[in-house]
């Protein structure tokens, strides 16, 4: 018993900090440092002058609180919308309704 209790404090103390790192956009630096290196590296602006945007259906279950139906994958859910640059490095990754195309999720980047 005292095991599963202290496990369960290792668990709170683990979301404790990811949140506050989350909340803090830690992880937005991060990635975007280390996009800039990799870029650096390959002979590329740190900037991407250019991006690409694709999506992925996601089935969601009723009790949802915001979904939408993909109709041209007859899927009801969320869509997970990701903009990379040309190297295939991560820019922005979003998670809106499923009817949301992507020419239209686009407007939130």
């Amino acid at each position: 018993m005292a095991n599963a209790v202290e496990r369960i404090s290792q668990m709170a103390n683990c979301l404790l900090f990811f949140s506050r790192w989350r909340n803090a956009e830690c992880f937005v630096v991060i990635n975007d440092t280390l996009r800039q290196k990799i870029r650096l590296r390959a002979g590329r602006a740190t900037a991407p002058s250019a991006a690409i945007i694709d999506s992925q259906s996601v089935k969601t279950d009723e009790q949802a609180n915001w979904r939408g139906y993909d109709a041209g994958k007859k899927i009801k859910g969320r869509k997970r919308h990701i903009l990379v640059d040309t190297l295939g490095l991560l820019l922005e990754a979003k998670v809106l309704t499923a009817d949301v195309q992507d020419r239209d999720a686009a407007k939130y980047y």
